[in-house]
């Protein structure tokens, strides 16, 4: 097994590359946990506050639009400086900046604009910090453990999510906002005290290599290449479909208005994406992965005319409509990570190495861009009519185009996909959710340098 860029350096540092590997996963989940955490206290405020989910899904709009207009800067700074240096740097400021709403919270000044400002301006450092996480990953990984590493990364987030949404609630009941805020901005000191300690160790090792992400190749690369624009377009309904988890504060407040009831209903739609990783590797070899990914958009589509159903029939504060909604987020969230995963992986296998920098980069944009359209337009539906009207509008959405899209044009890169020796990658995280850290990753396959 070669060794990492690192692998002298942390010889003479007196400790190997496994050390600082294993305390990268550990700060990882320390940091998604206080993150995830004031997210969703965010979100729970912003409703609470408004009523409206349009303005719930503004959240998601301030997050994503940085990371759109901040590529080429977020490179320039990965280049320059290197990307363990950059992303501690990002992450002093992001803790520094979660303080101004915890004295606000304590204060009780903890205003409308006030929660606006902070989303837009940790947008703003994540935009900066897009292309360091998996860089960095890369700098502490030799090249044939990276997919493993990979998979620890993103597993070891999905519990911090999970662990990080559910005591929020229970936190933000028992000791106000401003203690959820502190919390965020305390778990991001292990991972900046960690990775200045690789910038020193690294050196000029670590700097991102600069290489083209022109979206004019991928853009030419889908106008000859059916099967790839075809992924593409089911990867835009995978995160328009997404956009339902915009109205589980509405579905959360009408329960009851307590953060717990919102706790439930997130954490559940983070389970669904755990299970997703648990069901790849056990059928990975024994299903066809096209059939799958048929399936799963009916399933997704029936999954959300359940859930409007159960909001149109049982009515507001209701007990069993509330465990019935928590219990069909799981599903829903299940079949639509396994399809980001499934088309995602297509892509992949079907794209030429020299054209996988400008391709992964396109369908990284992806649920930057659809991701908050989409729940800006479910948002207004559901303030204008109601929440169910908006679920079952995207479940019909969902069937007609599953219905009246042709799969075909993917067939060759299906059968390469069931023909892998290994599992493909999948990231537990839903993306589509923004608002946090789980932006779509793309990992480069074995054969890459």
């Amino acid at each position: 097994m070669s060794e990492s860029p690192l692998s002298q350096s942390l010889g003479r540092d007196g400790r190997s590359w496994t050390h600082y590997r294993q305390a990268y996963l550990w700060c990882a989940m320390s940091i998604h946990l206080g993150e995830y955490m004031a997210m969703m206290i965010t979100s729970y405020l912003v409703f609470h506050r408004t009523h409206s989910v349009t303005l719930t899904g503004l959240i998601l709009v301030l997050y994503n639009a940085p990371a759109l207009l901040l590529t080429t800067p977020a490179t320039a700074l990965s280049h320059h400086y290197g990307a363990a240096r950059v992303d501690a740097w990002v992450n002093t400021s992001e803790a520094l900046i979660t303080l101004v709403p915890a004295v606000l919270g304590f204060t009780h000044h903890l205003t409308l604009g006030g929660l606006y400002c902070w989303v837009l301006a940790f947008g703003v450092c994540e935009g900066l910090n897009t292309p360091n996480s998996l860089l960095i990953r890369r700098l502490i990984s030799p090249p044939q453990g990276l997919p493993e590493l990979n998979s620890a990364y993103t597993r070891n987030v999905a519990v911090a999510a999970t662990v990080g949404i559910l005591a929020g609630g229970g936190v933000f009941s028992l000791v106000g906002p401003g203690w959820v805020f502190v919390i965020c901005a305390a778990t991001a000191v292990p991972e900046v005290l960690l990775f200045f300690r690789l910038a020193r160790l690294s050196g000029h090792d670590d700097r991102h290599s600069g290489e083209s992400d022109s979206l004019r190749d991928a853009i030419g690369l889908l106008r000859t290449e059916p099967g790839l624009s075809m992924a593409c377009r089911f990867a835009v309904l995978c995160f328009f479909v997404a956009g339902y988890a915009v109205t589980l504060p509405a579905i959360a407040n009408a329960v009851g208005s307590g953060a717990v009831n919102l706790s439930f209903l997130e954490a559940g739609s983070l389970l669904g994406g755990i299970f997703v990783a648990v069901f790849v590797k056990r059928a990975h070899g024994r299903v066809s992965w096209g059939r799958v990914q048929r399936i799963c958009y009916f399933a997704a589509g029936a999954g959300l005319a359940a859930m409007a159903s159960v909001e149109y029939v049982s009515g507001p504060h209701s007990a069993s409509s509330s465990v019935l909604v928590i219990l069909t987020t799981i599903p829903v969230s299940f079949t639509v990570l396994l399809n980001v995963s499934i088309v995602t992986s297509v892509i992949q296998v079907g794209t030429p190495p020299e054209k996988r920098v400008s391709m992964f980069t396109l369908v990284a944009l992806i649920p930057l861009v659809v991701g908050p359209l989409s729940q800006e337009l479910v948002g207004s539906i559901a303030d204008r009519f109601s929440v169910s009207s908006a679920l079952g509008v995207v479940a019909a959405i969902t069937v007609l185009v599953n219905s009246f899209t042709s799969h075909r044009p993917m067939s060759r890169h299906f059968e390469a996909l069931n023909e892998m020796t290994t599992p493909f990658q999948v990231n537990e995280m839903m993306s589509q959710r923004g608002g946090h850290r789980g932006h779509l990753h793309l990992h480069h396959h074995r054969d890459d340098t």
